[in-house]
């Protein structure tokens, strides 16, 4: 009788301390995943932001119209969303996710100067739309930073920056689903 109690008592112990450990290991893998997920969404955030930048030194107000036009007509003739092969990665043609990325440079009327083939044009006019208080397409500085706008295509991170010195926009976005896809997969590792 002693020795079968005492096997129930190391039995239930024993269950007590698995359960414990589930439960822990299972709590600190939640916040690490969370805070893994964090760090990298303020990752691609900062890209955004460096992107915006990147094309504000590039693009000046007073650029050639002919600089403007060749430059439009090349993004223009950009191929989209192929490859030369799946195994072909010496002559690239273009990426999947180039749909799913895109740019726009406005003037203070909110005229496009030059924009990517996959610009985010219809969350900005969303955003713009949505916006209490503010006059419809109008942009002005509250309209500066980070904004998660839902679309029919998908939602879509944007990042705009005003370019105070050429007097330009810089709207630059990505839909979050290829956020999502490479975050889900850097954080599950």
């Amino acid at each position: 009788g002693g020795q079968g109690l005492m096997r129930s008592i190391r039995s239930r112990t024993l269950l007590l301390v698995l359960g414990l450990l589930a439960v822990a290991l299972s709590a600190i893998s939640y916040v690490s995943y969370r805070d893994a997920r964090h760090e990298i969404e303020e990752l691609f955030d900062a890209e955004l932001a460096q992107q915006a930048r990147l094309l504000a030194g590039m693009i000046p107000a007073d650029m050639a119209p002919a600089a403007r036009l060749a430059l439009q007509q090349a993004l223009d003739e950009a191929v989209v969303g192929t490859m030369a092969s799946e195994d072909d990665e010496a002559h690239p043609q273009g990426h999947e996710y180039e749909s799913k990325l895109g740019f726009v440079v406005l003037d203070d009327r909110g005229d496009s100067l030059l924009r990517s083939a996959s610009a985010p044009v219809g969350a900005l006019e969303r955003l713009l739309a949505a916006r209490p208080g503010a006059a419809p397409g109008r942009l002005d500085a509250a309209l500066a930073g980070f904004h998660t706008v839902a679309m029919d295509d998908g939602t879509w991170r944007l990042f705009v920056l005003r370019d105070a010195r050429d007097r330009q926009w810089i709207v630059v976005g990505e839909r979050q689903d290829v956020r999502g896809e490479l975050v889900g997969k850097i954080t599950l590792r």
